[in-house]
């Protein structure tokens, strides 16, 4: 039992030291912070000692529009369960209200009922059937 409790203290600590690895710190007032113009500066003064600074005009590298990410889901999960589509062999995307189907499917038919079931989806404004029908799809 002891050997048992000191490996999970041990699992514990080594899960937390990973976790925040990789984490960047805001840099703290008075603290030295790497620049371009030299290897150390001394961060801005404030009267509020301790208080973070913050970035400016600092964009993200991937910008997620989250009403997109959940429309798309929503007709992703949509297609899946209509039987008369092979949701797997579909790519959905979407931008704005306007959904975008690509892939392959057996027929028309195929086509057809998942522009259906993307336009029948609550948010979708439009549909941009680009799937390539006679190719793939269930047999």
């Amino acid at each position: 039992m002891c050997d048992f409790m000191w490996e999970l203290r041990l699992l514990l600590v080594i899960a937390l030291a990973l976790a925040g690895c990789g984490r960047e710190t805001p840099a703290v007032v008075g603290t030295k912070v790497p620049t371009e113009e030299g290897p150390e500066t001394q961060a801005p003064a404030s009267s509020d000692v301790g208080q973070a600074v913050e970035p400016a005009d600092v964009e993200p590298l991937v910008e997620i529009d989250v009403e997109d990410a959940a429309l798309t889901a929503k007709v992703k999960t949509r297609l899946m369960a209509d039987s008369r589509v092979a949701a797997l062999d579909i790519d959905v995307g979407g931008q704005n209200g306007i959904v975008t189907l690509k892939g392959s499917v057996k027929d028309e038919q195929e086509k057809a009922a998942a522009e259906e079931v993307a336009r029948a989806t609550e948010g979708v404004t439009d549909v941009v059937n680009m799937i390539t029908p006679g190719t793939g799809g269930t047999p």
